[in-house]
């Protein structure tokens, strides 16, 4: 272990210990610790424009709380958070709002999320005691450097109306104090790399950092798909890779780019390292990187199979679930020993509405039963709705363990882009508008095939340009921030475009029939833009009365 490497460990486990005693403490009473929670939220805040006129200070209860506060959605606490975009002081939390974070919306393609010091200590409590139990359970993991790739990067110069920055330029933001030097300083890759506007150059650029690092011993990012994604060219880029390498340059393909000379002087010469990589092939990743100990990242709902896939191609590395993460707040955290993340109750406020309406607090779930998540931060979302399904599975002490099922409603998450239908019904009528078609069914679906992509189904009449839809429905899609980000570096490929040889009522009865065929009723089955099923091609391509144009 370098002192480097040493160094940061031992900062961050003592800065860790504090939060993580608080945490296994709350443990053992969910109940208090989330009391106190919310009393000092609606405490601190009853100044504000939202406290006053939610009558803040009169609250001295959960109930009193539920009483005064509605359950929202993020439109429906839009109004607020527009006017504090803009500038307006005060307006949902007396800390001044330091950032705004990007994130997928369900109506709009962006929601801005308020960034302050109160949010920032509630995502430390959970982020501390999360990395204390990494640390035990996956010592080796803290060995040598890092990667972290936890967010989308948000371009430098990016602002709100009210000249309030639009997300961090880089993910050690997420620390605070003496922590985040001593990390930056840790990681394999430059936090600079992430800004890089062109997919190739950042690709090719991050690979190379990566392949200098042979002291490399874990990486934290969001979806598994993310990692195989970034490392699937480097077969076909491994002479230029090693030969950058062994002269310290930096020159992705492509000649008209930019030889990008400041990180190719971060960069430096790795002859040596070059020569030990040239013994080895560029799809064994175990020895490419052998100290390679941990790769956190979702591990449940739509990313557990491809987890089990980056189990395979990294042997030697621990995957470790991350919980429920999301940019409004933390929700569950790792437990060492656990079956599941516990939920995180030194964080925020959380409530869980059941099937049957009912609200709950964290302390009054059942084991087996399935809720949907409602937030109140320091960040100044209360009673937010987060449209993220738990399932509990057990207990550990008093606190729940929970299981993240998915995201609520019409809505798909291949690999982090969180699509929402009434998104995807917008982007569909603007994309139509843009080329002047029509159409008469339309249905966008996760396709069948091996890398993550859309396939848009489409009926009309015989001017209906399918490709053109596709590429324009792409386009608009892109507004979705976490949509665009995966497009741009590949982890999810070009919406593909199907077009149906039928008029839209037998097209109609197709997709009746297959949601008749799982269980639903023939009176319950409404029209959408977005159904998270794969396999409608061959719903499609099976019956007689549809043909399926080619694939374009």
């Amino acid at each position: 272990m370098s002192l480097r490497s040493l160094t940061v460990q031992a900062a961050w486990r003592f800065a860790a210990a504090p939060a993580a005693a608080r945490f296994r403490r709350a443990l053992a009473d969910p109940e208090r610790t989330q009391r106190r929670i919310l009393c000092s939220v609606v405490g601190r805040n009853g100044s504000t424009r939202f406290g006053r006129e939610h009558d803040f200070r009169s609250i001295d209860s959960v109930e009193g709380f539920r009483e005064r506060v509605p359950v929202r959605t993020y439109d429906e606490l839009k109004p607020w958070i527009d006017a504090a975009a803009d500038g307006e002081p005060g307006v949902l939390t007396c800390d001044p709002i330091s950032a705004f974070l990007p994130t997928s919306g369900t109506s709009s393609g962006r929601k801005l999320i308020p960034w302050t010091a109160s949010l920032h200590r509630e995502f430390e409590e959970a982020i501390h005691p999360w990395v204390h139990g990494f640390m035990r359970g996956c010592p080796g993991a803290w060995r040598g450097r890092a990667y972290w790739a936890l967010s989308p990067p948000s371009w430098p110069g990016d602002r709100t109306g009210g000249g309030i920055p639009i997300g961090f330029a880089a993910d050690t933001s997420y620390l605070a104090g003496f922590l985040r030097p001593l990390v930056s300083a840790s990681l394999a890759v430059p936090s600079e790399v992430a800004a890089l506007r062109d997919t190739v150059d950042w690709n090719y650029v991050t690979l190379a950092f990566l392949l200098a690092a042979a002291d490399l011993s874990m990486i934290s990012i969001w979806s598994p798909t993310f990692l195989t994604t970034l490392v699937e060219p480097l077969a076909a880029w491994w002479p230029r890779l090693l030969h950058d390498l062994e002269n310290g340059t930096l020159s992705p393909p492509g000649g008209a780019r930019t030889r990008l000379p400041q990180l190719a002087r971060q960069f430096g010469r790795h002859a040596s390292r070059a020569g030990t990589l040239r013994g080895h092939s560029s799809c064994d990743f175990a020895a490419i990187w052998p100290q390679l100990a941990g790769i956190s990242c979702w591990t449940d709902a739509a990313a557990r199979d491809p987890s089990r896939e980056l189990a395979r191609l990294f042997p030697r590395a621990k995957i470790v679930g991350k919980g429920l993460v999301a940019t409004e707040g933390i929700v569950s955290i790792p437990v060492p020993g656990a079956s599941s993340p516990a939920l995180a109750v030194t964080s925020h406020f959380l409530e869980f509405i059941g099937d049957d309406g009912s609200v709950c607090g964290a302390w009054e779930l059942s084991e087996g039963r399935e809720y949907s998540v409602v937030l109140t931060t320091g960040g100044g979302l209360y009673r937010y709705r987060l449209n993220d399904r738990i399932r509990v599975t057990g207990f550990t002490d008093r606190c729940p363990l929970v299981e993240f099922m998915g995201r609520e409603g019409a809505a798909c998450d291949l690999c982090g882009e969180k699509l929402a239908e009434p998104f995807v019904r917008s982007c569909l009528d603007r994309a139509a508008g843009k080329i002047g078609a029509t159409w008469s069914f339309a249905l966008l679906a996760p396709a069948a095939s091996a890398k993550p992509q859309y396939v848009l189904i489409v009926a009309g009449d015989d001017e209906t340009d399918a490709s053109r839809m596709a590429l324009a429905l792409d386009e608009m899609l892109c507004q979705n921030v976490h949509y665009a980000h995966a497009r741009r570096i590949g982890q999810l490929g070009s919406v593909r475009p199907v077009r149906l040889r039928c008029n839209a009522a037998e097209a109609w009865a197709r997709y009746q029939q297959r949601l008749a065929s799982e269980g639903a009723r023939i009176g319950d089955i409404k029209p959408a833009a977005l159904d998270s099923r794969t396999g409608w091609e061959m719903v499609f391509a099976d019956s007689r009365s549809v043909s399926v144009e080619p694939a374009v």
